[in-house]
């Protein structure tokens, strides 16, 4: 019987309300200060523009909105995470 090594997971760690949440670092390009994303109309409601990265429109969601929480006005902590997930 072989015993597993444990794995060592680093993460970024993000609050929304009174929760916390994680994703892998390796998910994560960059983490970027907040600002305004350039409106796309006719989107989703959780889907609030596209954020310019280096002269690249990445699509920016507001997680809160997706998770069916309230929205809330972004704060001088408010930050937007550049994502790469597989698909």
């Amino acid at each position: 019987c072989r015993m597993s090594q444990p794995v060592d997971l680093q993460v970024v760690e993000f609050g929304l309300g009174t929760e916390v949440f994680a994703v892998p670092v390796k998910l994560v390009r960059e983490i970027l200060d907040y600002t305004p994303p350039a409106h796309v109309p006719n989107g989703p409601a959780h889907f609030v523009g596209l954020t310019d990265v280096r002269g690249q429109g990445v699509p920016t969601l507001d997680l809160r909105r997706r998770l069916g929480l309230d929205p809330i006005a972004p704060t001088l902590a408010t930050r937007i995470l550049i994502l790469d997930i597989p698909m």
